[in-house]
């Protein structure tokens, strides 16, 4: 007989929303959630951040996304769909504090940066940027995109509580906020879109993202299109949720000006949960559904995350 698996259930079930499940239902999820993650640390270990760059985007897929998918489809069945949604930061002085924040930063060549440049076990970081894309995209189409290394900051913070709030009716669910990156680009004289896909084939079940644009949207700083949909003429600012991993976006170079933009990746959860760890300037995702839901244990104890 399989011995109990030992949680700290008490101190998740008082967590969970009373106005949203019943004493049955958070019983139900607990218990699920437990198995799944003892499942997952008994048949799929996790791949140490030392050796990433041994592992492909399809490696990482195929030993984890079933354990990401069963735990999406469990909050599919107490929670609706994700809409998509397009708000605006409205405090012109909050954008110039970001901008300030930025623009001090260290920066790293997209085209430049190494795995293993950024140690941290708690996000799992694909191949270099470029090798992931360039099939997408033109040769040479990142030579000038530079990577800001987000550091923990009060503006950063700030900005999470925001959007926190500004998004919680569309995401309809209780999220982590998984990783939060910055990057800037200079203006182009090419005027054809890049075309990009919005993550499906890098994001596990459950993740979605948020771009936020810092810089105004029009010909000059650059904007996007998203299915026949052209976002422009916009004031910096624009904050964008994409519902769906099944549309491609295009990005529309700036002519004349450099353009500033955080990405902020989120994971549908039962509670809120937030970023404690450095922005990753080239990861995706958590290393696991582990990693993502649960605090380090000594033993075998399945220790629930809990903010």
């Amino acid at each position: 007989m399989n011995n109990p698996i030992r949680t700290n259930g008490s101190d998740f079930f008082n967590i969970l929303d009373d106005k949203k499940f019943t004493a049955e239902q958070k019983n139900q999820i607990i218990n699920q959630l437990a198995t799944l993650l003892d499942n997952e640390r008994r048949n799929a270990p996790e791949f140490k951040y030392e050796k990433y760059d041994e592992f492909s985007r399809r490696d990482f897929t195929k030993h984890f996304n079933k354990y990401f998918s069963e735990y999406d489809n469990l909050i599919k069945n107490f929670f609706p769909p994700v809409s998509s949604i397009m708000l605006q930061i409205s405090e012109k002085s909050f954008i110039d504090e970001l901008l300030n924040y930025l623009s001090g930063l260290e920066t790293a060549r997209m085209s430049e940066y190494k795995i293993n440049d950024h140690v941290c076990d708690q996000i799992f970081a694909t191949t270099p940027h470029k090798e992931k894309y360039d099939h997408f995209v033109e040769e040479g189409s990142y030579d000038d995109l530079k990577m800001l290394i987000i550091k923990k900051h009060p503006a950063i913070k700030k900005l999470h509580e925001m959007i926190r709030e500004a998004i919680a009716g569309a995401v309809k669910s209780p999220f982590s906020i998984v990783n939060t990156r910055a990057w800037t680009k200079p203006p182009q004289i090419r005027k054809v879109p890049y075309c990009y896909p919005t993550d499906r084939d890098f994001l596990p079940p459950g993740h979605f993202k948020i771009f936020i644009y810092l810089t105004p949207m029009n010909k000059d700083y650059g904007y996007f299109i998203t299915g026949n949909k052209e976002i422009t003429m916009k004031p910096e600012g624009v904050c964008i949720l994409f519902a769906s991993d099944k549309n491609f976006f295009k990005d529309v170079p700036g002519e004349t000006y450099e353009r500033f933009c955080i990405e902020i990746t989120i994971q549908r959860t039962f509670v809120n949960l937030e970023q404690h760890h450095e922005g990753h300037p080239i990861g995706l995702h958590y290393a696991s559904l582990n990693r993502a839901l649960t605090e380090d244990s000594e033993d075998d104890t399945v220790i629930f995350r809990l903010d």
